[in-house]
């Protein structure tokens, strides 16, 4: 069954959709840079994704982007955790 697509072009469930906090409210925020989803990043979301045993494309690429030393707020830092574990990445994780 595929998966529908995001007005944005993001293939998110709409379940998924509805509990993530909107973009334009955060664009606000000095340190906030938005970044395309290209193929080269999806592919290594993906990889990192079946490491992790877990399955939301956003959040691995924003892993993937994040460096050590980094803060990310998330709205579920429990689903971000084994991301930056199998990334091997220093990151502080705070709920939003």
């Amino acid at each position: 069954m595929p998966v529908p697509e995001h007005p944005n072009g993001s293939a998110e469930s709409t379940t998924e959709i509805d509990c993530q906090y909107p973009a334009g409210g955060l664009l606000a925020l000095d340190g906030i840079e938005v970044r395309p989803l290209d193929e080269e990043l999806g592919r290594r979301a993906g990889v990192l994704l079946e490491r992790a045993g877990t399955s939301d494309v956003v959040d691995a690429a924003l892993v993937l982007l994040a460096e050590d030393g980094d803060e990310i707020i998330t709205s579920d830092p429990g689903a971000l955790k084994e991301l930056t574990r199998q990334a091997n990445l220093d990151v502080e994780l705070f709920r939003a």
